[in-house]
C-alpha cells in the first residue's frame, strides 16, 4: 500500500485545466504521480451543465414546435432545430448552415463544418452560458429560439470557437481552415476575431 500526503484543493489551477473556480478534489501525491481519489464538485458542475443544456434544448424545441407550421420559417425550424437531438447539435446545424453559404469564392462544405462544430463545442460549457447570459441581459432577447437562430453575435462567437479549435491544432493546413472560417464570419456578420483569440 502506498502512502502519501492528501491534498484538499479549493483553488483554481487554470494552467493545468484540471480545476476551475472552487471545485474540490482530493488527490494523493506520490512523487510525480497523482492518482485521483474523487472529484465530487467537478462531477457536480458537469452534471449542472448537462442539465442546463438539456433544459435549454427542451425550451428550444418547445418554442420551435410552436412555429413549425410557419410558411416562411417552418422548413428551417424543422431542419435546424427539430431535426437535432441536442443543444450542441442545434448550434452546430445553425452555424454550419450559415457558414456554408456560397457568397464568396471560398466554399466550405456544410457536412464537414457541422462535424467540426460538434467536435469543437461538444464538451464546451460556454454556448449554454452564452444563451443564458443573452436571455438574462439583453432586453431584445425574447426567446431561446431567437437567440440560437437569429443573433449574429452569438453565431460569430460560436463560429470563432470552431475556428480556434482548428488554429490550436497547429498545422499550416488547420490554421488556413481557421482563417477561412474567420473570413466567412467577417463576411456574414461583420465580426473579425482572430482564431487564436480565446473567448
Amino acid at each position: 500500500m502506498h502512502t502519501g500526503r492528501l491534498w484538499l484543493l479549493s483553488t483554481s489551477f487554470a494552467s493545468s485545466g484540471a480545476f476551475v473556480g472552487s471545485r474540490y478534489c482530493v488527490r494523493r501525491q506520490q512523487g510525480s504521480l497523482f492518482s485521483s481519489l474523487g472529484c465530487v464538485r467537478e462531477t457536480s458542475v458537469r452534471e449542472e451543465r448537462v442539465t442546463r443544456d438539456e433544459r435549454l434544448f427542451r425550451d428550444l424545441v418547445s418554442e420551435a414546435e410552436a412555429i413549425e407550421h410557419s410558411t416562411l420559417l417552418g422548413p428551417a425550424i424543422r431542419a435546424q432545430i427539430l431535426g437535432e437531438s441536442s443543444l450542441v447539435g442545434v448550434i452546430s446545424e445553425v452555424i454550419s448552415a450559415r457558414l456554408a453559404r456560397a457568397t464568396s469564392g471560398i466554399m466550405l462544405p456544410r457536412d464537414l463544418l457541422k462535424k467540426a462544430c460538434v467536435r469543437s463545442l461538444i464538451d464546451d460549457e460556454r454556448p449554454g452560458q452564452d444563451i443564458m447570459a443573452i436571455l438574462d441581459r439583453d432586453p431584445a432577447a425574447i426567446s431561446c429560439l431567437q437567440t440560437v437562430m437569429f443573433f449574429k453575435g452569438f453565431h460569430a462567437v460560436q463560429a470563432q470557437r470552431v475556428a480556434a479549435s482548428f488554429w490550436a491544432m497547429g498545422s499550416m493546413s488547420s490554421k488556413h481552415v481557421a482563417l477561412a472560417i474567420q473570413n466567412r464570419v467577417s463576411e456574414l456578420w461583420a465580426v473579425d476575431i482572430h482564431p487564436a483569440a480565446q473567448l
